[in-house]
């Protein structure tokens, strides 16, 4: 008994430690350039995404303002984690000339299913999965999820993330955006 002490102690110490440390610091990737990133930017803007209700969106309409366009599934552990803090992110933004996109690569029942016990302050739309493919171009090169591209106002990519963003993370790259572009035009 007295050698399983010290071993039960240790497991329950790194057991409290994996609960308590701080996150990670992301470790941002750079925004894609390059002609084919701008094709698949202009091809993703251009999509008639679905939103839960089936009237189609497309991002492009949102130009002139700041996008946080966030790839995700009602499957994804860590997407789910995320988006109660995006959705405050959002509300706080509320106004500021910043609109937010959750596009669930699922299907329509599910997303809304998961919209109605999680409830989001943003559009949620239903994504495809050739159309999630274009984001391989736009830094996504594992196609992971969650990922979440921030565009400036002048509707350029100002910030890639293969998975979770801290919500701190996510108000620090919004803000680093709003100051970045002006409106093309």
């Amino acid at each position: 008994m007295k050698r399983l002490l010290p071993i039960l102690l240790f497991v329950a110490g790194l057991g409290l430690w994996t609960l308590l440390r701080p996150e990670p610091p992301v470790a941002e990737i750079p925004p894609p350039a390059g002609p084919q990133a701008e094709r698949a930017l202009a091809a993703l803007l251009d999509i008639q995404w679905r939103d839960l209700a089936g009237k189609p969106n497309r991002l492009g309409t949102a130009a002139g303002r700041v996008r946080v366009i966030n790839f995700w599934a009602t499957w994804c552990v860590p997407c789910r984690t995320e988006m109660p803090a995006f959705s405050r992110v959002s509300t706080k933004f509320t106004g500021k000339g910043v609109e937010f996109f959750g596009i669930g690569i699922d299907s329509a029942d599910k997303i809304i299913e998961f919209n109605s016990k999680t409830p989001v302050s943003y559009m949620l739309l239903v994504g495809r999965q050739e159309d999630f493919e274009l984001t391989s171009l736009l830094g996504n090169g594992p196609l992971g999820i969650p990922f979440t591209l921030v565009l400036d106002r002048a509707g350029r990519v100002n910030s890639v993330q293969v998975g979770r963003l801290s919500e701190a993370e996510l108000e620090r790259r919004i803000a680093r955006a709003l100051g970045a572009g002006t409106p093309a035009g």
